[in-house]
């Protein structure tokens, strides 16, 4: 029996985090004729970082998954479970939105496309649920060539594809056609081959992985920000999950803190990890709530940021708490 990893508990609990940054940050850039420069800028860089999240999460998956046996009716639960879940948060947003928010939702679109931008995740996670037999077929037959090919052309046609200005309306499948894909096989890998690449990270390699997560960002952070002095709006060219500088990003944090930490199991981190799914399905109607209510444009966004993140986390922590002591919800979230 493998011995729990709970190092990826803690990349779990940072990527929950790391969400409800890129939700506060997104407000505050949709209302960037609102802000100082200075703020404009602050938020850009914490957006910036805080993209890293989500394919974090896709990574984490990839780990737990990709790393054990395939289990079909596990799976088909798993699915099961997930379609409840994206069906009754799909029904709650859209209850709160129209009621709310007083929007008007396109109930016709809803079964291809989330009603929150935040659920596409659920989305993309099924799918790759829907997929999984065939992706652990995939990957199990994969030599060290292959393995070694699937990055690079993964990170050259989809990461670098991302960034240029060339329109392809035909992807290669599999390497290409779904971005996210590659964050949940690079996760497989990195655990895979867990053991050489702590050995062969060394000082000076953590050093050079540090280098280039700082720099993916600056050059993220620059190109934004020089773009909304040039232009006066938000332009969002490079905020994408599936660009090279995030690719770059994401990967070298996730291997910084994976093996920079210990094996040993920190219980209060593991206790928020257990949370963190019921935090990303709920923290949208609490970003509502805060914004509607505190006035977050006037307070600015080096004050509105910390606060909201605050209060965001601690009250989603509560209520997926309660909700996971109840025996019918609590299974799923």
């Amino acid at each position: 029996m493998k011995k729990y990893d709970y190092k990826l508990d803690l990349l779990s609990t940072l990527s929950m985090v790391l969400v409800v940054i890129v939700h506060i940050t997104n407000y505050y850039l949709r209302n960037y004729e609102y802000l100082y420069n200075s703020e404009y800028l602050f938020s850009i860089i914490f957006n910036v970082i805080a993209r890293i999240s989500v394919p974090i999460f896709f990574m984490v998956s990839g780990a737990k998954l990709l790393n054990k046996e395939y289990d079909d009716k596990k799976n088909n639960r798993r699915i099961r479970d997930k379609l409840i879940v994206l069906l009754v948060i799909t029904i709650i947003y859209c209850l709160w939105d129209k009621n709310y928010n007083g929007a008007e939702i396109e109930y016709k679109y809803l079964i291809f496309n989330p009603e929150r931008n935040l659920l596409w995740f659920m989305y993309a996670i099924i799918g790759i649920y829907i997929a999984l037999p065939y992706i652990k077929l995939m990957v199990d037959n994969m030599s060290p060539a292959l393995e070694k090919r699937f990055i690079i052309l993964w990170m050259s046609l989809n990461g670098l594809f991302r960034i240029s200005e060339v329109i392809r309306t035909y992807k290669i499948p599999i390497i290409e056609g779904t971005y996210f894909l590659g964050y949940f096989i690079m996760g497989y890998l990195i655990i895979k081959y867990k053991d050489k690449i702590k050995e062969y990270l060394t000082l000076k390699k953590k050093i050079l992985l540090t280098i280039m997560l700082i720099a993916s960002i600056s050059i993220v952070v620059t190109y934004t920000y020089n773009k909304y002095l040039e232009v006066g709006y938000h332009v969002s060219k490079l905020l994408q999950y599936g660009n090279i500088f995030t690719m770059i990003s994401s990967m070298s944090l996730f291997m910084l803190i994976y093996f920079s930490m210990s094996d040993k199991e920190h219980k209060i981190i593991s206790f928020i990890s257990g949370l963190s799914f019921g935090v990303y399905l709920i923290h949208g109607i609490i970003l509502d709530l805060c914004v509607g209510n505190l006035h977050c444009i006037r307070m600015g966004a080096f004050y509105g940021l910390p606060l909201l993140l605050g209060i965001i986390l601690i009250v989603s922590l509560i209520i997926t708490f309660i909700l996971k002591k109840i025996k019918f919800i609590g299974k799923y979230i």
